[in-house]
């Protein structure tokens, strides 16, 4: 849900962003957006969210939750 909100908001917050900083030195504010590089990094953020999530993940698994709670 990041990713679907974060890219488009981060993309029109970015190309607002230069128009005032690029009129401020009197360059062009052309701005152009690669959309398959945009894509795969989107993918690249997920698989490394997943990656990164396996060993906390791995570790919560083989906690048994009741066990803890009567241990306290």
């Amino acid at each position: 849900m990041a990713l679907v909100l974060g890219v488009p908001l981060g993309l029109a917050a970015g190309r607002l962003a230069w128009k005032l900083a690029a009129s401020g030195f009197g360059v062009p504010s052309v701005v152009t957006a690669s959309w398959p590089a945009l894509a795969a990094v989107s993918a690249g953020t997920l698989a490394a969210a997943a990656v990164i999530a396996t060993g906390p993940a791995t570790f919560a698994a083989r906690l048994h939750p009741a066990a803890l709670l009567r241990s306290e």
